[in-house]
């Protein structure tokens, strides 16, 4: 493997690395220059104070301003940050399957094996964001023909990936009536928490429920997978695994319809073809 290819990865990685230091503007008179302001993000992040960088885009997101390139970077650096990312293992466990096992391969990156109720809503809150800044950004960049850059469609599709699994574990936690309240991130896990832990019938009327509850919950699903599929296949054409963005792109066509929709019918046809759930 080149060490080039895996540039993106140091980049990220050397993110999550805390720095030592100090701001060239600390004890400067005038700390809110836009220079400053840029400084003092670049060295909270260097840090590991990733909340304080969350916190300055949610302002700026809020007020439906678009990120550019860098400050797209820096936030969801900064979200994934805070989310217990883990690129180390996330390489390890790619290069030891190809990432095969999509779930297992998704826990890996956010550092846990196992999921709940409180941590996926905890999760489901900081990707939903990052899906929503890159997409934004994807679409933006898209009305001049153009893309995201490589380091960004890395770390979008990373995050796309990632929140793909955190709401598809939402939607069955919150639609197991009643059942175990963990769920294992893998192959074998989701199989079992579908057919043993969950009820078809409340499943069935919990999932229109919780729809409804959460109703943009379909478009960060789709948008999540869209970014996930750009992103798998630099991921994988960077660290030599191309069959990774296959196994994406297999996830995606299982959550879809015969016309490529999400909808409560395919979602409900994913809980009981591909993960065995019984629904009457």
């Amino acid at each position: 493997m080149k060490k080039v290819k895996l540039l993106p990865f140091i980049t990220i990685i050397l993110l999550f690395i805390s720095g030592c230091g100090e701001s060239i503007y600390d004890g400067a008179a005038d700390k809110s220059t836009s220079a400053a302001v840029t400084d003092q993000l670049d060295f909270d992040l260097i840090k590991g104070n990733c909340q304080s960088v969350i916190n300055h885009y949610d302002n700026q997101v809020s007020s439906n301003i678009i990120l550019n390139d860098d400050d797209l970077y820096k936030y969801v650096s900064a979200l994934l940050s805070c989310s217990g990312f883990n690129i180390v293992n996330g390489i390890d466990s790619i290069l030891i399957d190809g990432g095969s096992d999509i779930y297992k391969t998704a826990g890996a990156l956010m550092g846990i094996t196992v999921i709940d109720m409180n941590k996926s809503a905890s999760l489901q809150s900081s990707y939903d964001k990052a899906i929503k800044v890159c997409f934004d950004r994807r679409t933006e960049l898209e009305k001049n023909n153009l893309k995201l850059t490589e380091t960004n469609t890395t770390l979008c599709g990373l995050a796309g990936m990632m929140g793909s699994i955190v709401n598809v574990t939402a939607m069955m936690l919150n639609t197991s009536g009643g059942g175990a309240n963990t769920l294992e991130l893998s192959q074998t896990g989701f199989e079992n928490f579908a057919q043993n832990e969950m009820d078809g019938t409340l499943a069935a009327q919990g999932l229109a429920s919780y729809l409804k509850e959460k109703n943009d919950f379909i478009m960060y699903l789709d948008n999540g997978l869209i970014l996930g599929e750009d992103g798998a296949a630099a991921v994988g054409t960077l660290m030599g695994q191309n069959d990774f963005s296959s196994v994406l792109k297999d996830l995606s066509t299982k959550l879809r319809d015969s016309s490529g929709a999400i909808t409560e019918t395919s979602l409900l046809e994913y809980l009981k073809t591909s993960l065995g759930l019984q629904i009457p």
